[in-house]
């Protein structure tokens, strides 16, 4: 009988070890990934998107697999080719998200060096002007937010440099 029921203990804790397993994978996947929008309101008379009006297009524009690293704090992002390849073509003032999972982490606006247009409301990245295969996050455009703060910076988000150190790519 004893026999029995240690088998039985047994085999219970094996089945429970690898549902844990199975379940801590299947979670572990924490992806950072930039979306184009389909939908979105501005805030009046700002450069700033209403984030609760925010509706993602279906497919990201840069994948988790794109990103190679996150430096932190000068806030740029090192593309693979293909990523970088993906931005050809990037209007001015194109709205994006950076998401973790989905989740919107900030809002903000392409803005190629060329633009003649300021954006001091959002957090701007410009999809033409790299180095090193590096895009800046910047804080509003052109130059520094000194007249227009925006407070709490929107990049210095605690989600996101989790799930970069998680992955390796935290710089």
């Amino acid at each position: 009988m004893w026999r029995l029921i240690k088998s039985i203990a047994l085999f219970s804790a094996l089945i429970l070890l690898v549902m844990g397993c199975s379940k801590e994978n299947a979670e572990s996947g924490d992806a950072v990934e930039i979306y184009l929008l389909k939908e979105y309101s501005l805030v009046t008379n700002r450069c700033e998107i209403v984030k609760s009006s925010i509706v993602l297009k279906d497919n990201e524009l840069i994948s988790n697999n794109d990103i190679v690293a996150y430096h932190h704090p000068e806030h740029k992002i090192t593309l693979t080719g293909s990523g970088l390849n993906k931005l050809d073509g990037i209007h001015d003032n194109t709205p994006f998200c950076m998401t973790v999972d989905k989740e919107i982490i900030y809002a903000g606006f392409f803005k190629p060096g060329y633009s003649s247009s300021s954006c001091w409301h959002s957090v701007t990245i410009d999809p033409i002007s790299y180095v090193d295969n590096q895009i800046n996050v910047n804080l509003g455009y052109p130059g520094t937010l000194e007249d227009f703060p925006i407070e709490p910076d929107p990049r210095e988000n605690r989600l996101l440099f989790e799930t970069f150190k998680k992955q390796g790519k935290l710089k």
